[in-house]
């Protein structure tokens, strides 16, 4: 609901051993889900942008967000879960869709139909390594009551593997999208939304030694124009982060990360952020 509390999860989930789980209510979208839940900063700082309006308390910090994958927004959803049978399991649900074309004075945007979107995770063990790989995917279409004003049909694919072997592990996730906002999802503030590709990797590797982690990455997503550019831009992002377990629920965080934007048609919205946070991770 539109209230000025950020509420992301609110769910209920009705469960069983034999066919699965059925969630419903508000939670993370099921494309490009297991891109950013199993981004080794998750817990980290990640990059901000002048540009994006993310310095001198102008917003949050967006982690690997637009360099590597877009947020999977939380929405209100009805999302079915198979049992994890041998390693695999499927995710199909129904998700509030959103508006992608409301660039009309006198017309609205509306869908007639609401988002699909799915996921597909698989894990099993190879020469004493634990792997996790996934698949997951979007798709939907926007009218607007004015007639003059296109539809747009959005859909993405998104994938990655992430192995583990001993205080190593090892991540490499991607995603290709069309008419999609590279960085939100749910087209945060409805901009208007064109047929246009984006698509974007992140590579990332940690080793865990006691009660320290040192975790490297590298995210880029090349944009086509329905970004913070319109005329289309790469985003990439370059971090090295600490982390010192204190307990089981405290651990503290070192990181100095880098953040570049790139215009595909000249230089003036091009930008190079350098950004170094310290602070403490609390969880409970």
């Amino acid at each position: 609901t539109d209230t000025a509390i950020d509420v992301r999860q609110f769910y209920g989930t009705v469960a069983n051993p034999e066919w699965g789980e059925v969630l419903i209510g508000k939670d993370f979208g099921l494309f490009a889900r297991s891109n950013i839940l199993l981004d080794e900063l998750l817990a980290g700082y990640g990059q901000v942008s002048d540009t994006l309006g993310l310095v001198d308390g102008g917003g949050v910090s967006f982690g690997n967000i637009g360099s590597g994958y877009p947020y999977p927004f939380p929405t209100s959803q009805i999302t079915y879960r198979t049992p994890v049978l041998d390693g695999l399991r499927i995710a199909v649900g129904i998700l509030d869709p959103v508006d992608t074309n409301d660039d009309s004075a006198v017309g609205k945007a509306y869908q007639e139909n609401p988002r699909t979107e799915s996921e597909i995770t698989y894990q099993f063990d190879l020469g004493g390594a634990q792997i996790y790989s996934w698949l997951n995917g979007t798709y939907q279409t926007s009218d607007n009551t004015d007639s003059s004003v296109d539809s747009v049909t959005s859909k993405g694919l998104g994938y990655g593997v992430q192995a583990k072997i001993g205080g190593l592990s090892l991540t490499g996730s991607g995603f290709t999208a069309k008419g999609i906002n590279p960085f939100f999802t749910n087209n945060a503030g409805e901009a208007t939304l064109r047929e246009v590709d984006s698509k974007g990797y992140l590579l990332q590797g940690s080793y865990k030694l006691g009660k320290n982690r040192l975790a490297l990455s590298y995210g880029k997503t090349r944009d086509d124009g329905n970004g913070a550019v319109n005329t289309g831009a790469d985003y990439e992002t370059r971090g090295i982060a600490l982390f010192h377990d204190i307990n089981d629920n405290l651990k503290l965080v070192a990181e100095y990360n880098q953040f570049e934007i790139d215009g595909h048609e000249g230089d003036a919205q091009n930008e190079d952020t350098d950004t170094f946070a310290v602070g403490a991770v609390l969880t409970w």
